[in-house]
């Protein structure tokens, strides 16, 4: 979680990334609790698009800057980031 914003110039619009969280019940067990898209805009931030909670009617939204959306969930660690090759 602290060390995503010193990758994200690395990470490319189209990553898939999986938000990792540790489950409430067992401190150590990590899970991907959450999937979406990297998405460069034209100033270069880096941001998480993905699908909103059911209670927002799981619309698209293209959040804040990633390493800024890991921090609204404590139970939010990490990034896993996979690409695709073509």
């Amino acid at each position: 979680k602290r060390r995503v914003a010193a990758i994200e110039s690395r990470l490319r619009s189209g990553d898939i990334i999986g938000i990792v969280s540790r489950d409430g019940r067992y401190t150590s067990l990590r899970a991907t609790s959450h999937v979406g898209l990297a998405l460069r805009t034209a100033d270069g931030t880096l941001h998480f698009m993905h699908a909103s909670a059911p209670h927002n009617y799981g619309r698209v939204v293209i959040d804040t800057r990633l390493s800024s959306y890991l921090y609204r969930y404590s139970s939010d660690t990490g990034i896993l980031v996979a690409r695709p090759l073509r």
